[in-house]
């Protein structure tokens, strides 16, 4: 989807869970295209404003870069992967474009504060159902 051709309406509200608190129309793009697993650079690329604009616009309104925004979306991706599907940790990585498991174990560690283990066990002993 182009920016030009984004119009906010109720239909695409289940696309933005979490990002209706978002009134910007053109971070509320970003926030999509990214969760989509866009790049950033091609994102900017659609965008009738500077990158550094966009940057200052998407940091100001989220509180993030679009980098970070990015791989907490991966990550989140990444886990509800591997909770409700029987995949194995490797090919859960790979799939959600980790180069392979000790880069996921890393940004695991560096974005949650506890290693994967430990937040696997943590949600065997809730019983969460998808």
């Amino acid at each position: 989807m182009r920016y030009q051709e984004f119009k906010p309406c109720a239909e695409l509200e289940g696309l933005f869970e979490n990002y209706w608190l978002v009134s910007n129309d053109m971070v509320r793009f970003i926030c999509i295209q990214l969760s989509a697993n866009h790049k950033v650079s091609e994102i900017v690329g659609e965008l009738p404003l500077s990158v550094r604009a966009i940057q200052k616009t998407f940091r100001k309104v989220t509180g993030l870069t679009m980098k970070q925004f990015a791989d907490i979306q991966r990550l989140r991706a990444t886990w509800k992967s591997l909770i409700f599907k029987d995949k194995t940790l490797l090919h859960t990585v790979l799939d959600h474009g980790y180069y392979d498991q000790s880069h996921f174990i890393n940004n695991f560690r560096k974005l949650v504060r506890h290693s994967h283990k430990e937040m696997m066990d943590f949600h065997r002993t809730l019983r969460i159902e998808e």
